[in-house]
C-alpha cells in the first residue's frame, strides 16, 4: 500500500511539469507563428507591384492599417500622412486587394487630372455611390452605367447629357444671372426679416443662422415658394450628416438610421411636389424643368427623379452654407478685414443690387472665400484607373505606374495645409492669399453690409476634420453670435430690388 502511494504520488507529480512544458511550448509556437506571419504580411505590402509604382507608406497593421484609420480618423488621417511625408508628392497605400494613390502635389494633382477618362475617371464609381447615398433602385442604376463616358461621335448617356445640360445653364450668361438675382431677392427678404430694427440685438447659433439663410434662399430660387424643402430643413440636415453611414452600404436603414429616416422624407416631399406638376410653376427656375423632363426622357421613374433632384438641392446647399458661415465668421472677427470690406462694398453705394456692387469690387470678398475654401476643404477628388492591366503614365518627366482599378485620390486637405505651398502661416486664415463662389461672396456681402455681429467669446473654432470630408468641414463646437442691424446709410438702399430679382 505504501509503494502504490508513493507511485500515485510521483506519477501526479511528472505529469505537472509535462502539461507545464506542454503549455509553454505550444505558446512559443503560436507567437513564432504569429510573428512570422506578421512578418510576411508587413514584408508583403512593402513590395511594389510595378518598379514605377510611386513609394509605398506601409501600415503597422499590414494592409488594414490604412483602412482602419480613414475609417476612424476621416479625412484629417490622409492629410496628416501627407504632411508627414511631405518628400512624397505622391505615394502608395497598400490595402486588402488593391491600392490607393495619394497626390499631395499641386501641380501632379493637376497633371493627373487632365489625362483622359480612358485612364483615370470618376464616372465609374459614381453608380454604385449614388445607388447607396440616394437609394436608386436597380433601373436606375443600370440607366445611369450606360455611355458615362462616351467617345466623340459615340451615343451619350444620361450622366454626360445631364453635365452638358446643367454646366450650359450655369455657366456664365442670360440664364445664370437671372438665377443669382432670384438668390439676392430671397436672401434679402430673409435677411431683412430675421433680426428686429435696432438697438435691438439677438444671441443666435451662427452656423444654424447661415444653414437656414442658405437653405431656403437655394429652395425658394430654385424650386419656387412652393418648393419641396419647406417644413424639411431637420431632414434635410440629417440626411447631410449621415452621408458617411449611407456610403457604407450596411442595412442603412440601421446603421444610418437619422441620414435614411430623413433622406426618405425628403424624397416623398420631391415625390408629391412632382406629381402635383409644381416644377412646371412660374416661379421655379428653367433648370428644374429641364431636369425634370430629361431623366423622363432617360426613362427614370417619377420616384427615382425625386431622389434625383434631392441630391441637386443638396449640392447647392451645403458646401455654400458652410463656406458662407466661416466667411462671416472670419470676417466679424477680424475688425481690419472687416472694415476693408466695408469699403470695398461702398465703392457703388447706389447701386441697387449688391451683386452689381460685387461686379465694381470684389477682390478682397474672393480672397476671402478662397482662404475658407482652403483652410475648410479637406475633400478628396477621387479617380478609378480604369484600364484593367493598370497603366504607366508619365507627368513632368517622370514616370508612374497605377494598378488597373485602384483608386487615386488628391488629397485637398494635405495641399491646403502644406506649409511648403502656403508657408509656416499655412494653419492661419489670411485673406490676402489669393475658385470664387457667387452665392457665398453674395451672402457675406449683404451681412457685411446689413449687420454687426459680434463672436460670443472671440473664439474662432477648429475644423472638425475627423469625418468623411464630402464637403466643406464644420466647426468642432457651436459658435454663438450676438447679431444686430447696424446704420446703413452709408451704403444705400440695401432692401430694394430691381426688376430682375423679383
Amino acid at each position: 500500500m505504501a509503494w502504490n502511494h508513493t507511485s500515485t504520488v510521483t506519477a501526479s507529480s511528472l505529469q505537472v511539469p509535462f502539461l507545464g512544458n506542454l503549455v509553454e511550448s505550444l505558446s512559443v509556437t503560436a507567437l513564432v507563428i504569429l510573428f512570422t506571419t506578421y512578418a510576411i504580411l508587413y514584408f508583403a505590402q512593402t513590395i511594389p507591384l510595378s518598379k514605377n509604382e510611386p513609394p509605398i507608406i506601409p501600415s503597422r497593421i499590414p494592409f488594414l492599417g490604412h483602412v482602419f484609420g480613414m475609417l476612424f480618423q476621416g479625412g484629417r488621417y490622409v492629410k496628416n500622412l501627407g504632411l508627414q511625408n511631405p518628400h512624397h508628392p505622391i505615394f502608395t497605400l497598400p490595402i486588402p486587394l488593391s491600392r490607393i494613390y495619394i497626390i499631395t502635389s499641386p501641380t501632379l494633382a493637376l497633371s493627373l487630372q487632365r489625362l483622359p477618362p480612358s485612364t483615370l475617371s470618376f464616372t465609374p464609381l459614381i453608380p454604385n455611390i449614388t445607388k447607396r447615398v440616394l437609394g436608386l433602385n436597380p433601373h436606375t442604376v443600370d440607366v445611369i452605367s450606360q455611355a458615362m463616358d462616351p467617345l466623340p461621335g459615340q451615343h451619350i448617356g444620361f450622366l454626360a447629357d445631364m453635365a452638358d445640360l446643367v454646366k450650359s445653364t450655369l455657366a456664365p450668361g442670360e440664364e445664370m444671372s437671372a438665377l443669382l438675382s432670384r438668390m439676392e431677392h430671397e436672401l434679402k427678404s430673409l435677411l431683412n426679416a430675421y433680426v428686429p430694427p435696432p438697438p435691438s440685438q439677438r444671441e443666435i447659433d451662427l452656423l444654424a443662422w447661415t444653414r437656414n439663410l442658405v437653405a431656403l434662399a437655394t429652395a425658394r430660387s430654385l424650386y419656387g415658394a412652393s418648393n419641396p424643402l419647406e417644413g424639411l430643413e431637420g431632414s434635410f440636415w440629417e440626411f447631410d450628416h449621415g452621408l458617411g453611414g449611407l456610403l457604407v452600404g450596411i442595412c442603412p436603414q440601421v446603421t444610418a438610421r437619422k441620414a435614411y429616416r430623413g433622406r426618405e422624407k425628403l424624397v416623398q416631399s420631391f415625390a408629391a411636389w412632382l406629381r402635383n406638376g409644381k416644377h412646371k410653376e412660374a416661379d421655379v427656375a428653367p433648370i428644374i424643368a429641364n431636369r425634370v423632363a430629361m431623366a423622363a426622357k432617360h426613362g427614370w421613374e417619377l420616384q427615382e427623379v425625386a431622389r434625383s433632384e434631392v441630391s441637386f438641392l443638396f449640392a447647392g446647399i451645403v458646401n455654400t452654407a458652410t463656406t458662407s458661415f466661416w466667411g462671416v465668421l472670419q470676417t466679424f472677427n477680424d475688425p481690419k478685414l472687416l472694415g476693408g470690406l466695408r469699403a470695398e462694398l461702398a465703392v457703388n453705394p447706389n447701386s441697387k443690387t449688391i451683386e452689381a456692387r460685387l461686379r465694381d469690387a470684389k477682390l478682397l470678398l474672393e480672397a476671402v472665400v478662397n482662404e475658407c475654401l482652403r483652410l475648410g476643404s479637406d475633400t478628396y477628388s477621387t479617380r478609378v484607373v480604369v484600364p484593367k492591366g493598370g497603366v504607366e503614365v508619365e507627368v513632368k518627366g517622370k514616370e508612374y505606374w497605377f494598378q488597373g482599378g485602384a483608386v487615386v485620390q488628391i488629397s485637398g486637405g494635405t495641399i491646403h495645409a502644406s506649409k511648403e505651398n502656403w508657408g509656416e502661416d499655412a494653419r492661419e486664415f489670411k485673406p490676402e492669399r489669393n475658385f470664387a463662389l457667387a452665392v457665398v461672396r453674395l451672402l457675406i456681402a449683404m451681412v457685411v453690409t446689413k449687420f454687426d455681429i459680434e463672436v460670443v467669446g472671440g473664439k474662432i473654432p477648429e475644423r472638425e476634420d475627423g469625418v468623411l470630408p464630402v464637403h466643406i468641414l464644420e466647426p468642432k463646437e457651436r459658435v454663438m453670435v450676438k447679431v444686430s442691424v447696424r446704420d446703413e446709410r452709408e451704403f444705400g438702399d440695401f432692401g430694394a430690388t430691381d426688376k430682375t430679382s423679383s
